[in-house]
């Protein structure tokens, strides 16, 4: 019923969370049950990717999470995205306690795919908090949970993020090998996953003193967002363009534009905005 501009989100356009706001606020007004849980449940996985504050995505995914109350399948499909939105702002033990809640919600509905998203999820909740280990060891569990069910879409993405744990931990080789399964796994449409991989490369190629071939793919990696796009992608691929340049040998690391005002991790290589303005443009 919404798979159209369910499509263009996750391919990173954002005016996508514009039509969801319009659909949820026309079921409200229909007295549509069945289209107003849907457009709820996506307007909770949207909001965490608009140029708001955190804290703002927080509160109003929060009110979304008590509309759903009573009905578990929508109240875990909610505290999915709350549990991000809570890890991006830096509230890291109450994004594990969502992302828990949401897991065993569907641990018990046998839900085994969506289990293996919020999983994923959880993996870069670690990320996030600083704790490559521990995002290794949860990614990998449900990584050979969906080889051993033949799924590849989600275990893209899985890999692209077990890159970035072993990047960060100083596995090198072992991230070479991962960003190249990323690359044969990913589907030409998987935003995330396409740039994850080519900054994560970028940034072995660097620290082997290929600087031209680094800068190649992290502009690959900027081009690949879309120029509709003003979430939190944009940002994470213009760090990837400017992360190779952080070796010996090459200028220093350019400021930010968004500087004093974002906050930044190099666990992952993505910007995060806590609780301050929109994303910022590229310097």
């Amino acid at each position: 019923m919404a798979v159209g501009w369910q499509a263009a989100f996750w391919c990173g356009d954002t005016r996508a969370a514009e039509q969801a706001l319009q659909r949820a606020a026309a079921a409200r007004r229909s007295g549509n049950h069945r289209a107003e849980q849907e457009s709820r449940t996506w307007l909770a996985v949207v909001l965490w990717d608009l140029p708001i504050p955190f804290d703002v995505v927080v509160g109003r995914t929060k009110r979304l999470l008590e509309a759903a109350s009573g009905d578990p399948w929508d109240e875990a499909a909610i505290l999915a995205p709350l549990a991000m939105a809570y890890g991006y702002a830096g509230r890291f033990a109450e994004a594990r306690a969502a992302n828990r809640r949401a897991q065993a919600i569907f641990t018990a509905s046998g839900a085994k795919l969506d289990r293996a998203r919020c999983a994923l999820l959880a993996g870069q909740i670690e990320l996030m908090a600083g704790d490559p280990a521990a995002a290794e060891q949860i990614l990998w569990e449900v990584y050979e949970a969906l080889r051993a069910m033949g799924e590849n879409a989600i275990r893209s993405s899985i890999v692209t993020l077990l890159a970035q744990a072993a990047y960060a931990q100083g596995r090198f080789d072992q991230a070479l090998q991962l960003t190249e399964e990323g690359e044969a796994l990913a589907g030409a449409g998987d935003v995330y996953s396409q740039c994850r991989w080519r900054a994560t490369r970028a940034k072995l190629l660097a620290r082997r003193g290929q600087f031209d071939a680094a800068a190649r793919l992290a502009e690959e990696a900027v081009t690949l967002v879309p120029a509709t796009c003003e979430c939190r992608n944009g940002p994470s691929s213009w760090w990837c363009r400017r992360r190779w340049r952080d070796w010996p040998g090459r200028s220093a690391r350019p400021k930010p534009a968004c500087a004093g005002r974002c906050s930044s991790t190099r666990t992952d290589g993505w910007w995060y905005w806590p609780s301050g303005p929109a994303p910022c443009s590229p310097a």
